[in-house]
């Protein structure tokens, strides 16, 4: 391979196949070879996948008897191969065997791997040059981060003449003015997404490196005077219309007229000039187009001096200030003004944001996994040099085999492009994997372009080869569900791209070339379905169904008879498009007695167990809420009493202290551990949480998590479970019988014996509001160059239509793809339930705007091109033959359930181990001396133990109280006492903090602060004296920066109720540290 190889890979062609023989072919010619190639894919699953089948391939070819290594497809392709070498060809098996080796004593080398992780080692290798500092970390979580920048921006407004307060009161007024709400920080996070992605970053990068380092650029003021000039020209254009209109309209009356007077009448063109005056500036379609058609203004009908004042004025000036004001309207200047207003402040706080960003990264010492590409930038375009990147890496790279190449960006590629053509430069090939058909990423950056057309013209540049290769078979689904993928999707791109003339939807075309496949399966039949539903029905019963609740019924239906049929709940597929779509029907689905696996169904958070462990930790945090007791009684009843609870449950909650007695006992020791230790005591106490069980292991390995990289306590675990507890999955599957949902998205690269599609209905435009970034020469950009528009369907006639006409043409093709990829994830059988649109009023023959309405298209077609229409509805489409399972796994030669060895996982009872025990198993002796994990875990219980006494403590005279009351509760010991004593009281007597304990302010331990946007704080020590306000929060640990934008939290909310004066503090008890917290 000495060449660029470009396959064109459609869904079920073999494509991993063709990426391990080509591996191979490299491999077996030189089995030290594998040192030098990199294997690229995109996700950790794809890279262990890939591993798996080399490694497994080179395992079969090694060990196979002759006979089934004949028959062995890999084989014969090899042989192939090295017709032209037979040395090579008859010492297959002993190269195989040689080169298996060398992977397996040498996996490190073995370089198969997500293209994350290698743009990071570059990264790592170059930090000195990069100047990262050393030990950096790298943050995956970009929404916690996000959430942190924005409440540092709110924390710092004060109202005043900043900058930054200024843009954003007219950036609230625009979401108060368009009723977007109050919500302003969900409104800035959903904004500040836009920061980390490549779009905006390349162009933020384009602006700041034509600033002239010289000249201050205040990124507010420029704001401010931005909006002001477009303001500016708004009023001066909607002043000029209102001037024509009343010309216009003096002109009527002097004649006797009125706008009504001409055709249409109260609809006439001319009413226009009213609307004008009542501040309606836009014309109708109607108002605006054929202005110089005379027929248009005067029907025929109009007769003798009517008709002649109506030519009159018509002809005297009518006519003209009617062209000037639409002209004016829908001028590009006016229009690409009203767009610009919308969101200029919301560009404002974008940049506001992502300079905190720099800081953030810069205070805390990590990268964020967005950040990757745009820091190997330099690093790539100034060493330029391959031999001294790979020298720096560690590694020399000569072969590149980069998987799903449709989903790269244009900054991966722009790196990754030297390394490749260094490879060809040297005579040594790469090759390029994709699909642009099965591009559903590019809300992640993917660029189907650079497989349709970048990749090619990069290598012609660079005066080399590329040789196209297009992968026709497919081995994976039935011919007559491939035929009827052939037929649709060679229609629906075609009938797409007429919708955008001039050349516009050549790209689709382009996309879709490659579209019809040859298929393998010939002689197994297949089956496809489309059922329509209306959008509304009446049942028997005088209920009012939805087309989404026909649907849902209609795949329980179709699961039933399809389990009669043999087919087991693990070949049934539910494709949906949306997360909460696929929760939707579970539900639905469960309720009905099926066995479903799910995204929610894995959901570490969604098993009783685990409910019932937050509930118990809930109520060790929140002793005194009626509602976390009825939660933990509720619990308790249906997995330790096994009763089903009724009302009576939730009238007495009070009562949960006596139905869980043994808790109760040793809830006040509970709160002092460690938060991994407080789950494994909870374990213990109630054994059925002991039994082993995927979910509760799951929440445990949570715990532990968090207790490695945190304090370990209570309530800050809660803090972050209430986080991450939507994201937190078990890696298996509960029940491999169960039918699967997933949604399309994660469904790519699968395949399943049947698929339902239960709500094939989306969107084909861009989402309305969505934000589109969009370069203009307009002079009034000229500040930034660039901008960030709503999407909508007023940006025609702006200057930013082009952008806007292109983002329709791919979202259109977005859509697409992601029913190609749903389509063709069948082997045999494929049922779509969509929505009938034509039954709507007008929405018969409009362009299709979802994909119910362009199916109907499809099936709509008079004769249709495959398949028949049926009598009984809603079925309007079927192709193919059904049969059952057993008679297709006959066909294909597999063998039946009871003759297979099916996968069990087996279940090993595991006891819980003791907190020091468990610390020995997870450290080695090296790891244990030198990180004092015990010491470490002894220091936090003993700082919980101050802070809890601390909570009685007022003044230095309540201390003896204090230990009395921790005392009985059984909490400390006699023993601990005195050194309580001694600790505590030099805690009060400390300079800093000897005021706080003087009885002269009011103070509330742990009070319970609800904010106006309903958070929930809970500062340790709050005081006040009229207006003032100390806040205080203890630790035990070494300071951090977190701690303080805590505590800045805590002083915004006293300030929302009412204090004027507030300051914060940071106790650290066991270092007797005190240190004030700005803000």
């Amino acid at each position: 391979m000495e060449e660029v190889v470009i396959y064109k890979s459609s869904a079920g062609s073999g494509k991993t196949f063709a990426l391990v023989l080509e591996y191979l072919k490299i491999v077996l010619r030189t089995p030290g070879a594998y040192r030098h190639i990199l294997a690229v894919t995109f996700t950790n699953k794809a890279t262990e996948e890939m591993k798996g089948r080399i490694v497994q391939t080179l395992d079969r070819l090694s060990s196979a008897p002759p006979d089934e290594l004949a028959a062995d497809p890999m084989y014969r392709e090899l042989q192939a191969h090295f017709a032209t070498q037979p040395e090579i060809a008859r010492a297959i098996p002993q190269q195989a065997r040689r080169v298996l080796d060398n992977i397996l004593n040498d996996y490190a080398n073995f370089s198969v791997s997500t293209i994350d992780h290698f743009f990071q080692r570059i990264v790592r290798a170059f930090a000195q040059e990069l100047q990262i500092p050393l030990g950096y970390g790298v943050e995956m979580r970009q929404d916690e981060v996000l959430e942190e920048l924005v409440d540092g921006l709110l924390l710092e407004l004060e109202p005043g003449d900043s900058g930054l307060y200024q843009v954003f009161m007219a950036y609230l007024r625009r979401q108060l003015g368009d009723d977007k709400g109050w919500n302003v920080d969900r409104a800035l996070r959903d904004l500040g997404k836009e920061i980390f992605k490549e779009e905006f970053r390349a162009r933020q990068r384009t602006h700041e490196e034509k600033q002239d380092p010289d000249v201050p650029f205040d990124r507010h003021e420029v704001t401010i005077a931005l909006a002001r000039e477009i303001e500016t020209l708004i009023a001066q254009t909607e002043a000029k219309l209102k001037q024509i209109a009343r010309e216009a309209i003096a002109l009527l009356e002097r004649h006797g007229l009125t706008p009504s007077s001409f055709k249409g009448k109260t609809r006439s063109k001319a009413r226009y000039f009213e609307k004008i005056l009542a501040g309606v500036y836009q014309p109708t379609e109607a108002q605006a187009r054929n202005i110089d058609v005379e027929g248009e203004w005067v029907g025929k009908s109009e007769k003798g001096a009517l008709r002649e004042a109506l030519l009159s004025t018509l002809y005297g000036g009518i006519m003209d200030a009617q062209q000037q004001a639409v002209a004016l309207a829908l001028g590009p200047e006016y229009r690409s003004a009203l767009i610009l207003r919308q969101t200029i402040f919301s560009f404002g706080l974008l940049q506001d944001l992502q300079a905190r960003l720099k800081i953030y990264r810069e205070e805390n010492n990590l990268l964020l996994i967005s950040d990757t590409n745009e820091l190997l930038r330099p690093v790539i375009e100034t060493y330029s040099d391959a031999p001294f990147v790979y020298e720096k890496v560690g590694t020399r790279y000569q072969h590149y085999l980069l998987d799903e190449f449709q989903d790269t960006s244009d900054a991966q590629w722009r790196n990754l492009r030297p390394l490749v053509m260094d490879a060809l430069s040297q005579g040594l090939g790469s090759l390029v994997v994709g699909d642009a058909k099965q591009s559903i990423y590019r809300w992640r950056n993917g660029d189907m372009k650079l497989l349709l057309q970048g990749v090619e013209a990069d290598v012609a540049a660079f005066q080399q080869r590329a040789r196209l290769k297009v992968l026709e078979a497919n081995y994976r689904t039935s011919a007559d569900i491939v035929g009827v993928n052939n037929v649709f999707f060679g229609w629906a791109a075609e009938y797409l791209a007429s919708m955008f003339p001039e050349g516009g939807g050549d790209l689709i075309r382009l996309a879709y070339a490659d579209v019809k496949q040859k298929p393998t399966k010939t002689d197994i039949p297949g089956w496809v379905a489309i059922e329509a539903f209306p959008s509304k029905t009446e049942t028997e019963e005088g209920l009012t169904l939805s087309w989404k609740d026909q649907a849902r019924r209609r795949c329980l239906a179709l699961i039933q008879s399809l389990r009669n049929e043999g087919f087991a709940g693990e070949d049934i597929c539910l494709l949906v498009r949306k997360n909460a779509e696929g929760t939707e029907l579970a539900e639905y689905l469960q309720a009905a007695g099926e066995s479903v696996v799910s995204a929610d169904s894995l959901l570490v958070d969604n098993h009783p167990r685990v409910r019932f462990l937050t509930a118990l930790l809930q109520a060790l945090l929140a002793e005194n809420d009626v509602v976390s007791q009825a939660e933990l009684v509720y619990h308790h009843a249906r997995l330790v009493r096994e009763v089903a609870p009724d009302h009576t449950l939730f009238s007495q909650p009070e009562g949960w202290e006596e139905a869980l007695a043994g808790f109760a006992q040793v809830r006040t020791r509970l709160r002092r551990l460690p938060v991994y230790a407080c789950v494994e005591r909870l374990c213990q106490l109630f054994p059925i949480l002991a039994e082993p069980n995927a979910y509760v292991q799951g929440f445990l390995d949570a715990c532990l998590e968090y207790a490695t990289t945190e304090d370990g306590g209570l309530s800050g675990f809660w803090a972050w479970w209430e986080e991450v507890r939507g994201k937190r999955a078990i890696a298996t599957t509960p029940d491999p019988g169960a039918v699967q949902i997933i949604t399309i998205h994660k469904a790519k690269g699968l395949e399943f014996p049947v698929v339902i599609l239960p709500y094939c209905d989306w969107e084909l435009p861009p989402k309305p509001n969505s934000i589109l970034w969009v370069e203009s020469e307009w002079p009034v950009l000229a500040p930034f160059g660039f901008a960030p528009v709503s999407i909508s369907s007023h940006l025609e006639h702006t200057h930013f239509e082009p952008a806007w006409r292109f983002e329709t043409l791919m979202s259109y093709l977005d859509n697409l793809n992601l029913l190609y990829v749903a389509m063709t994830r069948p082997q045999y059988r494929l049922y779509m339930l969509t929505e009938r649109p034509s039954e709507k009023k007008g929405k018969g023959n409009a362009e299709p705007k979802r994909v119910a309405a362009l199916l109907e298209a499809f099936y709509g077609q008079q004769p249709l091109p495959i398949g028949t229409a049926p009598e009984d509805e809603p079925l309007v489409f079927v192709h193919g033959e059904k049969v059952d399972r057993a008679r297709l796994y006959q066909l294909e030669g597999k063998k039946p359930d009871h003759e297979r060895s099916p996968l069990e996982l087996q279940t090993i009872a595991q006891p819980l181990l003791a907190l020091n025990e468990a610390l020995r198993i997870r450290f080695s002796s090296n790891q244990f001396l030198a990180t004092g994990v015990l010491d470490r875990q002894e220091a936090i219980a003993a700082g919980e133990l101050l802070h809890e006494a601390l909570a009685y403590v007022g003044t230095e005279a309540d201390i003896p109280a204090a230990l009395d009351r921790l005392q009985m509760q059984g909490t400390i010991r006699a023993g601990q006492r005195a050194g309580l004593v001694e600790q505590l009281t030099r805690i009060v007597r400390l300079p800093a903090a000897q005021a706080w304990f003087s009885g002269q302010w009011a103070y509330r331990a742990e009070a319970e602060i609800l904010t106006a946007g309903g958070r929930s704080l809970r500062p340790d020590r709050v005081m006040t004296r009229g207006t003032e306000a100390i806040v205080v929060d203890y630790k035990s640990g070494s300071a951090q920066a977190k701690y303080h934008r805590q505590v800045r939290t805590y002083m915004a909310a006293l300030r929302e109720i009412g204090y004027t004066e507030v300051t914060g503090f940071i106790y650290y008890v066991q270092m007797g540290e005190v240190e004030e917290v700005g803000g």
